[in-house]
Formats: structure tokens, C-alpha cells, sequence
């Protein structure tokens, strides 16, 4: 049976993808009927445990882009500081990619708060994985 993809699900797949291992993935676009508001609002609870007991949950951010890459590296040293230490200085540029970073249309999604808190809590911080093109965080 063929599934047609969106572009981003491809691209995202194909990232992904691990020759000579076996993957399995959750994928809601294909799991759940996203044209069905009904069925989306049944399935919400159930993806509760599927991110507590997903080995690894990878933040898809979507392809590269001019920035990303900038953006992501700045966001990596963020992450090995304390909030108030060692804040890079980013520049116009840095400033920039972070900006039209958070723009991407992952932000708007309601869900991300699930794939964040529940991905990665308490003990699960570290299954908890960040990727925008080739480039991963986590």
C-alpha cells in the first residue's frame, strides 16, 4: 500500500533513515487522520506514552536553510550553560538565524509542548533530540 507523503515527512524519512537497522518510528501524519479533528483529539492522550516510553524522540525543525545551521550551533552552546552564563554574543547574523529560526512553522504547533515536557522528562532529558537539516542537538 503507498502512503503519499508531504515533502517535509520525505525529507524527515530520509534523514532518518539507518541502513542495516531497524527503525520504528511514530509518525502522527501517518498514524492519525489529520483531516479528522475527532480522531486527533482520541489519539492525544495515547501520545502521552508514546513519548514517556520512546527510546529516543527527535524534534523534526524541518530542512536546512541558510541559518539553520547558525542557529542550531548557537542553541547547542546555550545548552551546555547555565541561563545567565555564558551567553554568546551572536551578532546581527546570529540574531537574525535565531529569529527566522523560531519562525519555522514547528513552533506554532500546539503538540510541541507534549514532545518537549514529555520527551524529555526528568530522567528522558538526555533521549530528547533536536534536528534541522543534517545538523542534531541531544
Amino acid at each position: 500500500m503507498a502512503i503519499p507523503l508531504k515533502k517535509n515527512l520525505e525529507t524527515v524519512l530520509r534523514q532518518r533513515r539507518e541502513t542495516g537497522t531497524i527503525v520504528t518510528l511514530w509518525i502522527d501524519a501517518i498514524r492519525i487522520n489529520q483531516q479528522d479533528d475527532e480522531e486527533k483529539s482520541w489519539h492525544v492522550p495515547s501520545m502521552n506514552i508514546i513519548y514517556l516510553t520512546a527510546q529516543t524522540v527527535t524534534i523534526w525543525l524541518g530542512s536546512a536553510d541558510a541559518d539553520s545551521d547558525l542557529a542550531m550551533l548557537g542553541l547547542l552552546h546555550l545548552g551546555h550553560k547555565g541561563v545567565y552564563e555564558g551567553m554568546p554574543n551572536l551578532g546581527r547574523r546570529g540574531l537574525d538565524a535565531f529569529e527566522h529560526f523560531l519562525n519555522r512553522p514547528w513552533w506554532d504547533r500546539v503538540r510541541i509542548i507534549q514532545e518537549v515536557a514529555l520527551g524529555g522528562l526528568g530522567g528522558n532529558i538526555g533521549k530528547l533530540k533536536v534536528q534541522c537539516g543534517t545538523e542534531k542537538i541531544g
